[in-house]
């Protein structure tokens, strides 16, 4: 019961009321920028194991890469949003809202969104805690070593690259034939697209999945009114969310309660790996 509250949507919405006669209930869609038009997209599959709760789960992400933005998201959010933002988003129906986000996963999605300036290697980094929006921006050098080895992924054939970065030791594959020097999350700065990288532990994984010539937007919500923190601020008040969720949740409009109105919140951690350690 705990874990089905604490999903929300990444999209900033409320709830209206129609003034006609119908009664129908509308969301208000926040309005986007469009940045420019995507050249390439890569979709990949996001591997994330749990030791402590001994479980695996799987997200899929896509990246899109333009001449001046590189944006890296949930590949639900992209999908949903692709239905929505085709349509007057100021007639859009509570029930159909949530037909197109379930139909595509949407709350599964992964919560961050991570958009780079290609130029500047400037990081602008999205994400939650719980209902609270954060920013926060990075910059992300990674002393990668040019390794023997190599690999095939997605139909191309990729070199080795190993690397330290914030507490892990990584190995990636990446691929000369596609000139793009990103790849999932915030890795990049190798003379190609790396399609594939791993940490040693075996508990993070990315693997490209699909990839494709495309002119779609890379856009932006406008008006976004998250709080600007820190990436460090930011980790240790996710990992402590991830840690104790009943702590923040308690005293909360979405506290679960009993038919006596008494808060009944489960002590327990939620599943957590970060990708940054350090």
């Amino acid at each position: 019961m705990c874990c089905s509250l604490l999903a929300f949507s990444v999209r900033a919405q409320l709830i209206i009321r129609e003034k006609g006669g119908s009664g129908a209930t509308y969301v208000r869609i926040t309005p986007i920028e469009k940045l420019e038009k995507a050249s390439m997209e890569c979709i990949y599959e996001y591997r994330v194991r749990d030791k402590e709760k001994n479980e695996i789960r799987t997200y899929f992400d896509i990246l899109q890469s333009g001449r001046e933005y590189t944006k890296y998201f949930g590949y639900p959010i992209y999908q949903v949003d692709s239905v929505i933002y085709r349509r007057d988003i100021n007639k859009i129906t509570e029930q159909e809202d949530n037909d197109i986000s379930n139909q595509y996963g949407f709350m599964g999605a992964s919560p961050y969104i991570i958009l780079i300036h290609n130029r500047t290697k400037k990081i602008s980094y999205y994400d939650r805690v719980f209902t609270d929006h954060y920013i926060y921006t990075d910059s992300a050098p990674i002393a990668w070593q040019l390794s023997t080895g190599s690999l095939v992924v997605c139909g191309h054939y990729c070199h080795k690259a190993t690397a330290h970065f914030r507490g892990r030791e990584w190995t990636a594959y990446y691929a000369p034939d596609i000139p793009v020097g990103r790849g999932p999350w915030k890795f990049g700065g190798l003379p190609g697209l790396i399609l594939r990288i791993e940490d040693s532990t075996g508990d993070q994984c990315f693997t490209a999945i699909s990839l494709r010539t495309i002119h779609s937007d890379i856009y932006m919500e406008r008006d976004r009114d998250d709080f600007k923190t820190t990436r460090e601020r930011f980790n240790k008040q996710l990992k402590d969310y991830k840690s104790n969720p009943s702590k923040i949740v308690s005293g909360s409009p979405y506290a679960p309660k009993d038919d006596n109105g008494r808060e009944v919140l489960p002590k327990r951690k939620l599943f957590f790996n970060p990708i940054e350690l350090e």
